[in-house]
């Protein structure tokens, strides 16, 4: 009898021990162990901004100095450094064969940090009230679009006219991001005062907005993912000087030095590794930066292809790209970067020959003022806030003047810029490019006519109506075979015509403090999606237990006393019948 109590006992006890360690082994909140490249939580981190915001509404336009809004913002899917698609507020998708129709399914646990729950609806009105009809990258990602549908709150299905392969790329919070319809619906979209006290679904929300110093963004206590962030606080320094803000890092006043900057301190790389500065090569998989001259095609001396020509022998693009890049570049050989589907590397090249760019110009009626030996003057305007940029322009001033072209260099803030570039305001651009990871999308918002006078659109006013068909028929079909054919003609006649002339591929690092760790910077695209995968490497070592995880032990607690009083009345039966 005594026997059998010990082997019932154990039993029982052996049951409810075994029950307990794996419904507490699933519910238990995350333990961080010792290990510095773990994810801890808590902290600040302090991010360099290259220019002021001019809002957080995504939705409507893209400027430099967003990258805040890329935190509380969201798309449906979030990308990692191999451009593959993670779920982010849809869990799951699906596409049809002849990639017409895309089905996204969404998370039912997201709410807006105003509280509201996020639906299909906010999708839908997104789409349909915002994107297309104000976003110049949504007017290039729903392209060739038919339909939204909401079947119910959780799910949105996609319908376009023709294929779309490449559509999935756009789902980012710079081209795709979602807003909250009931703080949108039947306002001015452009003049809505959410646009600069955004609410989103994203990891941050915004707590302040000093305009010209610093934007602070706080830790979402109710985003979905209730392990994330791991940063309490985020703080973007407005810092469009390089050498500020590496003082300033230095200085240990910001943490995080952005591409933006680095790109003209490369020299200074070595030197912030040896002092223990963290670097990242990545931020460019997914746009690769190609900074480029751009000619205007509609003004009468850069509309001539010769004298076009005659500027692009008269540039010695090795030198341009050893001065700026400091041995971090890559040369340009064609019109495509080199890591782009479909590049061509054997299109017409223009090598280095001032003798060569002497004759086009005579030839094109340009001589030289026996007087000054200037031929004409041209004026360049670039981004102020881009030092690599403005680098490159003293080098193309210099080198133009020999051939007797005088060059007057403009360099301008951001919204000049793009008002004179849109305008047609302007002989010569000198335009960091960004390319990619769809080359037909992409390529269309350089060179179809469709984007011109769009900001950083079709700069160059180019129209050709071969290369347009070409990039609609590239758009719509999967046929790799005719999607090389496509491209290539494409850029053989680009390379003849030359609307712009690439100077090399970049690859500019983001230099950070030691004492932080994670995704940093935090996608393929630079600053253009959340930091919620970075965190402090000085922080706790584990998450306190949100309202969610309290009401998860519980239900695991009445769980193992239902089992445990199961067994107990077998036991007790069990016991009566051995009696």
């Amino acid at each position: 009898m005594k026997s059998l109590d010990k082997i019932y006992k154990f039993k029982w006890s052996g049951c409810t021990l075994l029950i307990c360690i794996l419904i507490l082994s699933l519910k238990s909140p995350v333990r961080i162990t010792q290990d510095a490249e773990e994810p801890k939580y808590s902290g600040t981190m302090i991010i360099q901004n290259r220019a002021e915001p001019p809002h957080f509404n995504l939705g409507i336009s893209m400027a430099y100095g967003m990258e805040p809004a890329c935190n509380i913002y969201e798309s449906l899917v979030s990308w990692d450094y191999n451009v593959n698609p993670h779920p982010e507020l849809a869990e799951s998708w699906e596409i049809s064969p002849d990639y017409k129709t895309f089905t996204f399914h969404l998370r039912h646990d997201i709410t807006w940090h105003d509280g509201e729950p996020f639906t299909s609806a906010d999708v839908k009105f997104t789409i349909e009230e915002v994107l297309i009809p104000h976003n110049p990258m949504g007017k290039l990602a729903f392209l060739f679009f038919e339909s939204i549908v909401t079947p119910d709150d959780y799910t949105v299905v996609f319908q376009f006219k023709m294929s779309r392969v490449f559509f999935m790329v756009f789902l980012n919070p710079v081209s795709a991001p979602m807003l909250p319809k009931h703080l949108y619906e039947n306002t001015d979209i452009m003049k809505n005062p959410y646009n600069e006290k955004p609410v989103g679904t994203g990891p941050f929300r915004l707590a302040e907005w000093v305009k010209g110093d610093h934007v602070t963004l706080v830790r979402n206590e109710n985003y979905y993912d209730k392990r994330k962030p791991y940063l309490d606080k985020l703080i973007f320094k407005t810092m469009p000087k390089a050498e500020t803000a590496l003082a300033a890092l230095e200085n240990k006043e910001i943490d995080v030095l952005t591409a933006a900057a680095t790109g003209m301190l490369l020299h200074e790389v070595p030197r912030l590794e040896a002092a223990g500065f963290k670097t990242s090569w990545h931020g460019w998989e997914y746009w690769k930066g190609t900074p480029n001259l751009v000619f205007n095609t509609i003004r009468p001396i850069t509309g001539d292809i010769k004298v076009r020509q005659s500027i692009a022998h008269a540039l010695d693009t090795e030198q341009i790209t050893k001065l700026v890049g400091q041995g971090y570049y890559v040369v340009s050989r064609g019109t495509f970067p080199s890591t782009m589907p479909y590049y061509k590397p054997d299109v017409k090249q223009y090598p280095y020959d001032p003798e060569k760019a002497n004759e086009l110009l005579n030839e094109a009626g340009y001589p030289k003022d026996s007087a000054t030996g200037v031929r004409f003057k041209l004026n360049l305007i670039s981004d102020a806030t881009i030092p690599s940029l403005v680098k490159a322009s003293e080098i193309v001033k210099a080198q133009l003047k020999e051939v007797g072209i005088d060059v007057e260099m403009l360099p301008l803030e951001v919204g000049t810029l793009i008002a004179r570039e849109t305008a047609g305001n302007f002989d010569l651009i000198m335009e960091l490019g960004t390319m990619g990871p769809d080359p037909s999308t992409y390529w269309a918002y350089h060179y179809h006519s469709r984007f011109i006078r769009v900001p950083f659109g079709n700069m160059a006013f180019y129209t050709n109506s071969r290369v347009d068909l070409l990039l609609d028929m590239a758009t719509v079909n999967v046929d790799t075979a005719k999607l090389k054919e496509y491209y290539y003609e494409i850029q053989d006649i680009v390379a003849e015509e030359l609307p712009s002339l690439l100077f090399y591929e970049t690859r500019d690092p983001w230099v950070f403090s030691p004492d932080f760790g994670g995704v940093i910077p935090p996608g393929p695209n630079g600053g253009y999606q959340s930091y919620k995968n970075a965190y402090w490497i000085k922080g706790q070592e584990q998450i306190a237990p949100s309202p969610v995880w309290v009401w998860e032990v519980i239900v695991a607690i009445v769980v193992v006393v239902a089992v445990a009083a199961a067994v107990a009345v077998i036991v007790r039966r069990r016991r009566t019948q051995a009696q």
